[in-house]
């Protein structure tokens, strides 16, 4: 039951706020399925930053640096 209701209510939203879901989102990769990468989206200047991440610890490599000699291939 409560799977319908939340189906109802994001029925309802689209509804009254069209705009909700707008033409311009990008639903994959680069925009569409040509993967154009283009949008007809307009930005309002000045930008602003919206969020910061901060990090608990600071960034460490996955692995060690290069090899110290060129791997042999067999």
């Amino acid at each position: 039951m409560h799977k319908y209701v939340s189906l109802l209510a994001i029925v309802l939203a689209n509804l009254v706020d069209p705009g909700f879901i707008r033409a311009e989102d990008w639903p994959t990769y680069m925009h569409d399925r040509n993967r154009s990468g283009v949008t007809a989206e307009r930005l309002e200047l000045p930008l602003a930053r919206s969020w910061t991440f901060q990090t608990a610890d600071k960034p460490e490599p996955a692995w060690p640096g290069p090899a110290e000699r060129p791997v042999k291939q067999i």
